[in-house]
């Protein structure tokens, strides 16, 4: 038995991915839109920007952080009655009354939890069978989604195939990573295109470091090599049509209730988010060996930044620092001592590229691997978000 729970706006607090994921999924499979967040107070954020009809908490949280705090802030703003409140917890209820006092429990249900969620659906089949008509004034809000994609083409595409979801549009991973850092806007998953000039899997590495629950879906027109998506990334072949079966397709991949039908008659467009003024993050290279720079080179290109400049001794990158015209210093394992005079002297920021150790206490220089470009997108993305 499922609950019919199409139009519902869910918001699930869980700071566990396996059962965010997967309880998710299976709200999203009964109709429902799901808010993911992992503490109370990126749920604050959430409760301050929409309205929910069902709010599932997990009672223990990381940290001492507790769902009884995001339960106690629904009725501080006056949403006890709007939005049903459940306590999805590895503790029994017995447990929990010894925890508060059985008169200040906020929740209206407590499911203890199982890997399948059954008995946790099942409850919410019964809880629904016994409400009262919908509270006046609900409003139904759509699902968002980001893609983030070259071609402006692909964001067109994903809202003409789904008219029903409110679409953001970022044409690179650096307008990603800003919206994503300067936005509070729930988001369902984000859709990346996996071939992108800047890289797909590096966009995508920093993007589940942003928002480690949103749902994460890869698309090109290529298919991914074996071992390319990171481990819960799923794929899609980037449609070319706008066809029943790949509206179906698209919806199913991204975890949304069945197709609401053509809507063609509003034509919504996707919304761009705010161009950020950013440029390629420019990266001074020093090496011991030409053979080095080649290498390194090739990796700063690899991880979408440019090589403003190269140097097989520290003291060409003495004007290019003055001037602040890089953002940071990459050097060879060859190179530490003379990466620590250019940070001691120039407040660079300098990163080895293999195995950083330290020279003296507190010198010790952050560390790369070559075999990873993502890790260098990563290390810029705080330098380089506004």
């Amino acid at each position: 038995m499922q609950p019919d729970l199409a139009g519902w706006n869910v918001l699930l607090v869980e700071d566990d991915p396996f059962f965010a994921h997967s309880l998710a999924a299976l709200l999203r499979a009964c109709g429902a839109g799901v808010d993911l967040c992992a503490s109370s107070r990126q749920a604050a954020e959430l409760l301050a920007l929409k309205r929910y009809r069902l709010a599932i908490l997990d009672h223990v949280l990381r940290g001492g952080d507790r769902g009884f705090a995001v339960a106690q802030r629904l009725a501080a703003m006056g949403e006890g009655e709007r939005t049903l409140r459940v306590a999805y917890t590895g503790m029994t209820p017995a447990d929990l009354e010894r925890e508060i006092p059985a008169d200040l429990i906020p929740y209206q249900l407590v499911v203890q939890k199982t890997p399948d969620h059954h008995e946790l659906i099942e409850a919410l089949f019964h809880m629904q069978q016994s409400l009262p008509a919908e509270p006046s004034g609900f409003v139904h809000e759509p699902v968002s989604l980001l893609v983030v994609d070259d071609d402006p083409t692909g964001a067109r595409l994903a809202q003409l195939l789904l008219p029903d979801v409110r679409v953001f549009y970022a044409a690179n991973g650096y307008e990603a990573f800003a919206f994503l850092e300067q936005s509070h806007v729930p988001l369902h998953a984000m859709l990346v295109d996996l071939r992108m000039p800047q890289g797909g899997t590096n966009v995508i590495a920093v993007l589940r470091q942003l928002r480690p629950l949103v749902h994460l879906v890869a698309w090109s027109a290529i298919g991914p090599v074996a071992g390319e998506l990171p481990e819960g990334v799923s794929f899609l072949v980037k449609p070319v049509d706008d066809t029943a079966a790949t509206r179906a397709a698209l919806r199913s991949v991204l975890g949304l209730h069945a197709d609401p039908g053509p809507a063609w008659s509003t034509k919504p467009q996707p919304v761009a988010v705010a161009p950020v003024q950013t440029r390629p993050w420019a990266v001074a290279i020093l090496a011991a060996t030409r053979d080095q720079l080649i290498a390194l080179q090739q990796y700063v290109r690899r991880a979408g930044g440019r090589a403003a400049v190269s140097a097989l001794s520290d003291a060409v990158l003495h004007s290019h620092l003055e001037a602040g015209s890089v953002d940071l210093v990459l050097c060879s394992a060859d190179c530490i001592e003379a990466g620590v005079m250019l940070r001691r002297r120039f407040a660079a920021h300098v990163v080895v590229a293999g195995d950083g150790n330290p020279l003296s206490p507190g010198e010790v220089l952050p560390t790369v691997a070559l075999n990873d470009p993502g890790a260098l997108t990563r290390y810029v993305v705080n330098l380089v978000v506004p």
